[in-house]
């Protein structure tokens, strides 16, 4: 059996950024880490390019009604675009994508409740939890 690429998904925030990757068969969302939205971000994010073997990175995009383009849809395309500049100028070959992020973050909140998770840890993982919700999705719906 052929090896997959896995797929790297980042929930993008203005102080914290959330991710989650697949297994090596693409069939399962697992939460990964959180880090820091700083200058570093992108160096963290070739890390993991490179040692968790990524072929795709989706990025996390809210969708609204009527195409309405916010502050927060500029940032995540200004850092889609960055993390694209980054990419190609390491000649590396891993495409990137948006994939809708809607109430991720709140399905991740209601999942830790769910499990009786203290408040206090709920905000300590929700952006890689909230990464892993889309990544979910976005497996459920091609891997169908």
């Amino acid at each position: 059996m052929k090896k997959l690429n896995k797929i790297l998904c980042i929930d993008f925030g203005t102080k914290i950024i959330g991710f989650a990757i697949t297994d090596n068969e693409r069939k399962f969302a697992l939460p990964f880490c959180e880090i820091p939205n700083s200058q570093n971000k992108f160096n963290k994010i070739l890390e993991f390019i490179e040692s968790e073997n990524i072929g795709l990175i989706i990025v996390g995009y809210p969708k609204t009604r009527n195409n309405y383009v916010s502050e927060r849809h500029q940032i995540i395309n200004n850092f889609k675009n960055e993390l694209d500049e980054v990419i190609t100028n390491k000649n590396l070959d891993v495409k990137t994508i948006f994939y809708d992020e809607s109430y991720s973050t709140k399905s991740s909140f209601d999942s830790l409740k769910n499990f009786n998770v203290k408040t206090n840890k709920l905000s300590k993982n929700k952006d890689m939890i909230a990464a892993s919700i889309v990544l979910e999705n976005y497996l459920n719906k091609f891997n169908s």
